[in-house]
């Protein structure tokens, strides 16, 4: 075993460490301005806040994109410690998702290199470091963005069980399939893929104890889930069959399953790389790629657990026909990157060794092209953010005088709870439930001019009619070029 810092001292221990800081100064710099923050991110910060003053434990997590589903909770205790230490500041959580990403890069590198060899770690992790769609999701704290590391342990751990015969490791991996579970419903792609691995190796079970241990594992994790479906009437397991068999629609078509599986597996290299799902330089990488890679699967016998990750998870994700995000394919974001590492690593071990030029330049182009994308994603300033909020939240109680307001969001792309959180920190006293105060701020979100006057959002029509639409626009303020305050009382009755 080569120790810590004799490895780093080697020339592969040097990449290795200038990839990854490399890979955490793009998913640091600019964090506060460039992280998003809205309506999600505000919700699950209000709910970890309620864990560390102890006004909440949650059974329950997120509710997901996908019909009336909700996770595991999981995520909210794993940013909890991370907002405590920050002060409370939602960039605290940004950070912990950013180092989770940068020790995902770790990772990616171990198992290449595990499975392959040193130059395909190298090059996965590389890949991995400076992907334009891996260094957005590892810039700001939601909880699919927690998929890449737990589905990457997941795998590390698979291939210490059934290629090394390292038994305990299989605690990790049931503590990683829970935290996969838990990041989004799609995660379920890893049960075939688990599946399809004991399938292939058909390991022999010699100490039971640590294969109960993982079980058991799993099913703690699990168990707050478990018991809110129990006590919900199978609310999750309902409705996600619900939403399969009407996706599906009257039945299983082998061909339209193969249709959408090829086009997920378009999508994530194209996006993966920033070289575009239907390009053609992403098709000439995808289908160079297969090609090479089955000159790898005939020379190597390591194939197999890449295989069930990137094609049986693509599989998977074929089987779901619904609208389709670009966050479900975070599962498969670290079997991209090993996946090119290893073409490459087939392509260096050629001879001559002009293969080696060639290897070496395919990585560089690439490089070249992730490179200027992820800058651009690092340099970005998201309006609203963490920042804007923040002040927005901070004006609203000084022009309030310390009294007691309603407070109203217009926007399209985002809900109150990013605004809930500050006002929650700030100890304000807005009003949230039916009760009206004297006052009512309305905060309008978008380039557009926006009329909060005779608005129907229930907040502005609640307001109005306790006062029988007898109010007032008593001043605005413009913000950004994007943000407008309006502050509304009830209208003056003359003397």
């Amino acid at each position: 075993m080569v120790r810590f810092s004799q490895f780093f001292s080697r020339p592969e221990g040097w990449l290795l460490g200038l990839i990854l800081i490399g890979g955490a100064a793009l998913r640091l710099y600019h964090l506060r301005l460039g992280m998003q923050y809205m309506g999600d991110e505000g919700r699950d910060l209000l709910i970890a806040r309620e864990i560390i003053i102890g006004k909440n434990l949650p059974a329950v997590g997120p509710p997901t994109s996908v019909g009336n589903l909700y996770l595991g909770p999981l995520y909210f205790y794993l940013i909890t410690p991370a907002l405590w230490l920050s002060g409370l500041d939602p960039v605290g959580p940004a950070v912990f998702i950013a180092l989770l990403s940068v020790a995902t890069i770790g990772l990616v590198y171990g198992l290449g290199k595990a499975m392959f060899n040193s130059f395909a770690g190298l090059a996965a992790a590389f890949l991995f470091a400076v992907s334009p769609l891996a260094v957005e999701f590892g810039r700001w704290p939601w909880n699919p963005n927690i998929m890449p590391f737990f589905t990457t342990l997941f795998a590390y751990s698979l291939w210490q069980v059934l290629e090394k015969k390292k038994e305990p490791w299989i605690i990790v991996t049931g503590i990683s399939l829970a935290g996969i579970l838990q990041s989004h419903y799609l995660g379920l792609a890893a049960l075939p893929v688990l599946v399809i691995c004991l399938a292939i190796k058909h390991p022999k079970v010699r100490e039971i104890t640590y294969w109960l241990g993982a079980m058991l594992l799993f099913l703690a994790l699990m168990s707050p889930l478990l018991a809110f479906d129990l006590q919900h009437d199978f609310l999750n397991a309902r409705g996600f069959w619900q939403i399969v068999t009407e996706r599906t629609g009257s039945g299983v078509n082998v061909g339209s399953i193969l249709s959408h599986s090829r086009d997920r597996l378009r999508q994530v290299t194209g996006l993966f790389t920033g070289l575009g799902e239907r390009s053609v330089s992403n098709n000439f990488l995808l289908f160079g790629g297969l090609i090479a890679w089955l000159g790898l699967a005939k020379q190597k016998k390591q194939w197999w657990l890449l295989a069930a990750w990137l094609f049986g998870g693509v599989l998977f994700l074929g089987l779901y026909q619904g609208p389709f995000h670009v966050h479900y394919l975070e599962f498969l974001l670290s079997a991209v990157a090993i996946f090119l590492g290893a073409v490459f690593s087939l392509v260096w071990g050629q001879k001559p060794k002009a293969w080696r030029w060639l290897a070496g330049a395919g990585i560089a182009v690439l490089g070249g092209v992730f490179l200027p994308q992820s800058w651009r994603i690092v340099n970005q300033t998201k309006v609203p953010n963490v920042a804007t909020t923040k002040e927005l939240v901070a004006f609203m109680g000084k022009e309030s005088g310390g009294e007691p307001f309603n407070f109203a969001l217009l926007a399209q792309n985002n809900y109150d709870s990013a605004y809930r959180y500050f006002f929650a920190v700030a100890n304000l006293p807005v009003e949230f439930t039916t009760q009206t105060t004297s006052q009512l701020f309305v905060v309008c979100e978008g380039e557009e001019r926006c009329q909060p006057e005779g608005n129907p959002k229930w907040e502005i029509a609640l307001f109005d009619a306790a006062y029988d639409g007898k109010i007032e626009k008593v001043n605005e303020w413009g913000f950004y070029n994007y943000i407008r305050v309006f502050h509304f009382k009830p209208r003056k009755v003359s003397q």
